[in-house]
């Protein structure tokens, strides 16, 4: 699919979508589509991500989404708003990297050129690579289709931050941007496992759901106080 977006309306008239998502170590490609045209679209989807079609018009146009991210998040970075980054920045730090390292600096962006990009491109021939493959398709020729995907080990310097606490203490911050109480808790459990953090998960959402939570009814039925009770638990690895 040399065309420019031919493949993602290839795709999308046959009723599936494609996309991608980078974090700040890895970078996670999906295909979605209907059981008959997985073999065509399987074969369009690796070449978008092996043999990829890079033009300068395009980075280009990266350049300026890039920079408009920059600039969205600046004010508040490591947060989405003043209180968050309080929370992440006086209380604890839970970014291990720079702004600079996420989204880069103008100057950054000037030194990207179609060369350098496909330099860095080949970082993605990582043996590293895993493949998830479900639904109805035909296995023996998804074998013969990555077969023919060359890679080989990279093991690329990582420098950023070390995570660490500022304060334990408990924290009240009020802050313009925020019109009602949040409650962070972090340093709860020093080192968690996965067993730890599936116990923890579950004990949260099953005091919090809408049908039978008790700490949902009583903040939500019986008092009238919150209209829903959130709870998220995340186990950071880094």
């Amino acid at each position: 699919y040399p065309d420019k977006n031919s493949f993602g309306r290839f795709v999308s008239l046959k009723g599936g979508e494609f996309n991608a998502n980078t974090t700040m170590f890895h970078t996670e490609f999906e295909l979605h589509v209907p059981q008959e045209i997985f073999k065509e679209a399987s074969e369009g989807f690796l070449s978008h991500i092996f043999k990829p079609i890079m033009t300068e018009e395009d980075i280009a146009l990266e350049r300026g989404i890039i920079a408009n991210e920059r600039r969205r998040v600046g004010p508040f970075f490591p947060g989405a708003n003043s209180l968050s980054r309080h929370m992440m920045t006086e209380w604890k730090r839970a970014v291990p990297v720079t702004l600079r390292q996420m989204l880069g600096e103008d100057t950054d962006h000037s030194l990207i050129t179609e060369a350098t990009l496909k330099n860095a491109h080949e970082g993605y021939f990582n043996s590293g690579i895993y493949v998830f493959v479900g639904g109805s398709f035909d296995l023996d020729s998804m074998k013969r289709l990555l077969s023919k995907v060359a890679v080989r080990k990279h093991v690329f310097p990582r420098i950023y931050h070390s995570i660490r606490w500022h304060s334990k203490d408990f924290h009240i911050y009020p802050c313009e941007d925020i019109s009602r109480h949040l409650y962070y808790m972090g340093g709860v459990f020093p080192a968690p496992d996965i067993r730890t953090n599936i116990a923890v998960s579950f004990i949260g959402k099953f005091l919090t759901n809408n049908v039978h939570g008790a700490l949902y009814g009583w903040l939500r039925e019986e008092k009238g106080w919150v209209y829903e009770v959130d709870f998220e638990y995340n186990l950071n690895k880094i």
